[in-house]
């Protein structure tokens, strides 16, 4: 290991200690630790791509000036989770119109590779998953973006109710509302693929 390279266990506290220090190679780790999470959290509000991508640039830009001031009030994940909504709600709410990309349209392109090599039913079940996914991101379109950030930090991320209430600011009692609410909804306009996942169990 290089000397100016941070061991790749050190702990979050550790790598921030560190990156406060002016270790740049820490701050380096610390941005793929948590890259994938912080762009799965801002696709999932702002629903396209290239606008995650955006967010997720600006969320480390953010962390990167705001760390020297970090006090460990709370835990880091807890800190950059919440700048990474903020940002992604602020987005969100700038922009009028929205461009959608299904989130596994380009791995299904990958894995389709020439159509006329594809039999009947390959081509039957990606049309019918390019459809589902469709349908996914339509609904989660039509929450709030309070609703979708609970949502995604919840089923996407694995957070507790406990993290989700200081990562959004708000009570436990309102994050279990907010859940219950988009779960609700999302069961309701997902309830035709519901049903045919029933009917494929059965048979």
């Amino acid at each position: 290991m290089k000397r100016d390279e941070p061991a790749p266990d050190m702990t979050d506290e550790e790598q921030v200690s560190a990156i406060q220090r002016g270790d740049l190679a820490a701050f380096r780790q610390l941005v793929e630790r948590y890259q994938k999470r912080v762009y799965t959290v801002a696709f999932g509000i702002v629903q396209n791509h290239d606008d995650a991508l955006d967010v997720s640039q600006e969320v480390f830009i953010r962390v990167h000036e705001s760390l020297k001031g970090f006090q460990g009030q709370s835990r880091f994940y807890t800190w950059l989770y919440r700048i990474t909504v903020n940002l992604s709600i602020d987005f969100y709410r700038r922009q009028k119109q929205f461009r959608s990309v299904p989130i596994e349209e380009t791995s299904a392109s990958e894995q389709t590779g020439n159509p006329n090599r594809q039999s009947n039913e390959a081509a039957d079940s990606l049309l019918a998953q390019k459809e589902r996914d469709a349908a996914v991101q339509e609904a989660l379109r039509s929450l709030t973006p309070n609703h979708r950030a609970a949502l995604v930090l919840r089923e996407m991320e694995g957070r507790s109710y406990q993290e989700i209430s200081a990562i959004l600011g708000c009570s436990i009692g309102t994050v279990m509302s907010r859940l219950h609410y988009a779960r609700e909804r999302m069961r309701g306009l997902l309830k035709p693929f519901l049903e045919l996942d029933e009917k494929n169990h059965e048979e």
